[in-house]
């Protein structure tokens, strides 16, 4: 069985702020990665993706969020939490200055790509600002609106997880941070040029969903509804809503992974803590229990890949084999022996070459690039290692 998901670029609020150090697998993603392609974008066209092997561990949002259609109201709330952010440009200076901000805190002993704070700001602001042009330039010509209240509690989040040393939630920088910039176009409507992949409608209730041969507001879909002719996308009660295959006849619905006992046909039907096993979805595994997979763990634990069993995640400096294994806030860093094929631009890579997570001697397939590992590292902070030096 297969759900059709596909993923959207939303605005490019930030576009490749910065490419994060580490080198272990696909988790080495950047703020500008979670903050431009932070929304999971569901629809029955695109790209096919296995639900029989979707590790459902990401699925629900660490943070409780309302339904992304009730998002206005709520972010209303969060904006109470400091000065209201009126302009891209102020948004891009609060993102620099908080990305950067661990540097001289929790990240001082650590190894930075960046000469100082400042240079650090200097240059993640300016990608801030040249990869949000594109948008404020539709604003300016009346094509799209900048709204301040979903701006200011994008950047209030980016204040919060430098305080606590971590990177931003996906929840919330899909959620906030891509509904600072809207296109002016009501749900059945073409989207003005230029605005493929932005929100739109009344209440933000739809999204510019681009085609072959146009870019039309297409509503977003409630839970339980067809997939057919909406886009699944967004939160509900803090769990990202997915474009899945129903329990019982065709075609795909809107819908989120359910708890303890809900009948299942794969594990995207079920929540971060179970598992869909002999039909129905099944608490994840205790410390010391069998595993060969990272979501057959409870919170809290990981796959350990040598006993193959659940194992309490690493805490800060612990050795580690992948990012799974480290606790909340921290990712596996500084490996250093070893090599592997990992994502690169469509620039990279050769044809013939070896594929994803192989040794890559020989060279990697085209889009895939080589990387260090898979050896033990080190634990470290997902914002110093966002910071680190970048490994060819």
């Amino acid at each position: 069985m297969h759900s059709r998901t596909r993923r959207l670029l939303l605005p490019a609020l930030i576009a490749a702020l910065t490419t994060c150090g580490c080198s272990d697998d696909s988790q080495s993603t950047s703020q500008a990665d979670v903050v431009a392609a932070g929304d999971s974008s569901s629809d029955g066209g695109g790209e096919d993706v296995d639900s029989g092997d979707v590790d459902s561990g990401d699925v629900d949002g660490a943070a409780s969020q309302q339904d992304v259609s009730d998002d206005v109201g709520a972010s209303s709330d969060a904006a109470g939490s400091g000065s209201d952010v009126s302009s891209m440009a102020a948004l891009c200076a609060v993102i620099a200055k908080e990305t950067c901000r661990p540097m001289g805190t929790c990240c001082k002993a650590e190894k930075s790509r960046f000469s100082s704070q400042s240079a650090c700001e200097t240059e993640i602001g300016d990608k801030c600002t040249a990869g949000a042009a594109k948008q404020v330039a539709l604003v300016a010509a009346g094509d799209a609106v900048f709204n301040s209240a979903h701006a200011t509690a994008c950047a209030n989040h980016f204040k919060a997880v430098a305080t606590s040393c971590t990177t931003p939630s996906s929840e919330v920088t899909a959620t906030r941070c891509a509904l600072a910039i809207t296109a002016k176009a009501n749900v059945g409507d073409l989207c003005p040029k230029g605005t493929d992949s932005l929100r739109c409608g009344e209440g933000d209730g739809g999204l510019c969903f681009p085609t072959p041969t146009e870019t039309r507001c297409r509503p977003v879909a409630k839970l339980g509804q067809t997939c057919k002719d909406a886009v699944c996308t967004g939160y509900h009660q803090g769990s990202l809503k997915l474009c899945m295959p129903p329990l019982t006849g065709s075609g795909d619905i809107c819908d989120v992974p359910r708890g303890a006992g809900a009948p299942c046909k794969a594990t995207v039907h079920c929540n971060s803590a179970h598992w869909c096993s002999a039909g129905s979805c099944a608490p994840r595994g205790k410390s010391g229990d069998k595993c060969t997979k990272a979501l057959h763990c409870s919170a809290g634990l990981h796959c350990d890949p040598m006993a193959e069993k659940c194992a309490p995640v690493k805490t800060k400096g612990a050795p580690c084999y992948q990012h799974s294994a480290c606790g909340e806030g921290l990712s596996c860093g500084d490996v250093t022996i070893g090599k592997v094929c990992m994502l690169g631009s469509a620039d990279d890579g050769k044809e013939g070459g070896a594929g994803l997570g192989k040794p890559c001697d020989g060279g990697c397939a085209k889009g895939l690039k080589c990387a260090d590992g898979p050896v033990a590292g080190k634990c470290k902070p997902s914002a110093c290692l966002l910071l680190a030096p970048t490994k060819a």
